[in-house]
């Protein structure tokens, strides 16, 4: 059977404004996983190409796309359906390099989260975190935006698994969860997440993200240093500073998070960044593209994760990235891809039956 691809026309589009590269540090632990899990990491990273040195140092980068291959060969050669979840789960904050620094030494829980939600965007350009807060419950969650990336299912296994490390190295070790969301379907055991998280676990969730309490965003951080944490801010703003050329980038990452908050238009979009929507399409079109195009590429990144990898109904997901009905959805999904959502659904679906790993997973 044929990896799934998207059209030759759509990737073309997509690599005008996708650049997905992620620091090492929250996957370092890739090695150590694949031998405990009796493979030679050498071995299966120069059967991808990749060079084997790659995960000594926690300051290189690696696409999304190579993680999302390397996952794919490594849940294959393993027979380990949890893979990318006993990676997670031994990475915690300092695994985000500086901005992790940031975050450990901010003076309350919620300020820290901010300021690596903030800032995460230095080390990580495939995804967008984001915190939200509903009554007495927060949500620390995080969506990967590029398309047609393999395991991605296990991508967010490992994202959730740091993220609730960071919760718990941030804010101490009385602090826990109250429920994890999963936008990946059911796995056939789920008992390694239950033994993991010990709570509560939705799959097929529309986001991955960490549950808890609200009142623990107040709460100031145990240990915390104030000197150095200005010194910090200082070298964040010189990195942040490098980057603030990079407006499609910025247009991405804000644009992701408000899109699933049910607003993501040129106009919020433009007022997170301050600037009016007029200047904010000139300095798009001055990159060779525009808000409109850039959505679409999220809408579309999304999109195929979720048909891929849950089990949410077309209607869900039309009303998620924000289509009026299912059948506008269906027809942008189509234009995109050259086949309807169901029919894409079904495709990956037969893939995964089959016993392979689809190239959504």
């Amino acid at each position: 059977m044929t990896q799934i691809q998207l059209p030759a026309e759509a990737l073309a589009q997509l690599s005008a404004v996708i650049d997905g590269v992620i620091r090492i540090g929250p996957v370092a632990a890739v090695p150590k996983v694949l031998r405990e899990l009796g493979q030679d990491p050498a071995a299966l990273m120069g059967e991808l190409g990749l060079a084997s040195d790659l995960f000594e140092h926690q300051e290189n980068t690696i696409s999304f796309v190579d993680v999302g291959r390397l996952f794919s060969l490594a849940v294959r050669c393993t027979g380990c359906p949890h893979f990318g979840l006993l990676v997670g789960q031994q990475a915690g904050v300092e695994s985000l390099g500086v901005v992790g620094m940031l975050g450990r030494h901010s003076p309350t829980l919620g300020t820290g989260l901010r300021n690596i939600i903030q800032h995460l965007h230095l080390h990580d350009r495939g995804a967008a975190p984001s915190l939200s807060v509903s009554g007495d419950k927060a949500i620390l969650a995080y969506t990967i935006h590029l398309p047609d990336l393999a395991a991605t299912a296990h991508m967010y296994d490992t994202a959730m698994g740091v993220a609730c490390n960071v919760l718990r190295g941030l804010a101490g070790p009385n602090w826990r969860p109250s429920e994890v969301l999963l936008s990946r379907a059911r796995p056939r055991d789920p008992e390694p997440y239950r033994q993991h998280f010990r709570v509560p676990i939705l799959f097929d969730a529309e986001l991955s993200g960490i549950v808890f309490a609200a009142s623990w965003l107040e709460r100031p951080i145990p240990g915390r240093d104030p000197a150095l944490y200005l010194g910090l801010r200082a070298r964040i703003s010189a990195l942040q500073a490098e980057c603030e050329s990079d407006i499609v980038a910025q247009v991405r990452r804000v644009a992701c998070s408000l899109l699933l908050g049910g607003c993501g238009t040129l106009e919020s979009v433009a007022e997170v960044l301050t600037l009016h929507p007029r200047t904010l399409n000139r300095r798009l079109k001055e990159r060779g593209t525009s808000f409109r195009r850039i959505r679409n590429t999220l809408r579309l990144g999304l999109a195929c994760h979720l048909l891929g990898a849950t089990q949410m109904t077309l209607p869900s997901i039309a009303e998620l990235l924000g289509y009026g009905d299912t059948s506008a959805f269906n027809r942008a999904f189509q234009r995109w891809t050259g086949a309807p959502p169901g029919a894409w659904r079904a495709k990956t679906q037969g893939w995964r039956d089959c016993g392979h790993v689809s190239p959504l997973d």
